[in-house]
């Protein structure tokens, strides 16, 4: 298959950074091609129009006929409907889903704000002429790092501090260091594969050690390596990589993508130390918001706030 990228719009990305209440990275196609290459079904509907844009694919299903789905079919961060002016998005969503020939019996159209005028227009043009559901919802833990990082620290916990103090003391006492690579390319991914396959989910076939998932991001790794986006720390210890940090920028935004040890430095916080680390790097580079995903319990201790947002299923009268 070639590169689907090649068949957006035009300047796909530029509206994508400039249609705000969305998930700028993972809307992108510094996301959705890799996914799309690794995941998604092969038959592209793509259209743009008075400076919108819609990227779908059709998915063909076992209980039914075919299903529209944005080009990220596995986790939906993505908005396939984009633009300055959201009204535009829905309007082209709407003349595309009408079209004669285009056979589909639902769309999912993820990645929506709620509340958002995006999904307001999309509801108005679409709850006429089709049944609309709300689908699954998806929250992101987000960091603000634009007043630096005494004041991010100052925001957290004072155990919270504590606990970032003793694992700095630590490391110092066990000699471990952080070497953070700013760019690269699939041998990042490589080395962090590596210390995947020494992790608990190496154990279970999980993470990065599943070669579906793997190939997913070297695939992004390639398409970021000439602009340099790709970010990754590596805690070693004498010589090796024991851990890692992956992550990207894009627009002064950090998007965290992966976290992992060698099992065998599970008491020396690893996680943490990097995660500190890369925060402070970034800021370093201007970066003013750091994105740490899909919501989990450690994140939380590390966010400052957290963003969902929804699916809006649109069916077929």
């Amino acid at each position: 298959m070639g590169d689907p990228g090649d068949l957006l719009p035009e300047r796909y990305d530029e509206l994508v950074d400039n249609s705000g209440e969305l998930d700028v990275f993972c809307s992108s196609t510094d996301w959705i091609v890799p996914a799309h290459l690794t995941w998604g079904p092969r038959d592209l509907l793509v259209a743009a129009d008075d400076g919108a844009g819609l990227a779908l694919a059709r998915m063909a299903t076992t209980w039914g006929g075919p299903v529209l789905c944005g080009l990220d079919p596995v986790w939906g961060f993505a908005c396939p409907v984009i633009g300055v002016d959201p009204r535009s998005g829905a309007e082209l969503t709407a003349r595309v889903l009408g079209r004669r020939g285009v056979h589909w019996d639902a769309a999912l159209l993820t990645g929506l704000l709620p509340g958002s005028r995006r999904e307001a227009c999309l509801v108005e043009l679409l709850g006429s002429r089709y049944r609309l559901r709300q689908g699954p919802a998806m929250t992101r833990c987000l960091a603000d790092l634009g007043e630096g990082l005494d004041r991010f620290l100052a925001r957290r916990s004072a155990s919270f501090r504590r606990n970032l103090r003793q694992a700095e003391r630590r490391w110092q006492s066990l000699a471990l260091d952080v070497e953070l690579v700013c760019g690269g390319g699939t041998e990042v991914i490589d080395r962090c594969v590596a210390i995947e396959r020494r992790s608990w989910k190496g154990a279970e076939a999980a993470g990065l050690t599943d070669s579906t998932f793997a190939a997913f991001y070297r695939a992004m790794a390639s398409r970021l390596e000439g602009e340099g986006r790709l970010r990754a720390g590596f805690a070693r210890h004498e010589g090796c990589d024991v851990g890692f940090i992956l992550g990207a920028v894009r627009g002064g935004r950090y998007r965290g993508l992966q976290l992992s040890y060698d099992d065998r430095y599970a008491r020396c916080s690893v996680g943490n130390v990097l995660q500190l680390r890369q925060m402070a790097a970034l800021i370093g580079e201007g970066v003013v918001e750091y994105d740490l995903g899909m919501d989990m319990a450690y994140k939380l201790l590390w966010s400052d706030r957290e963003l969902t947002t929804r699916t809006l299923v649109v069916v077929r009268r």
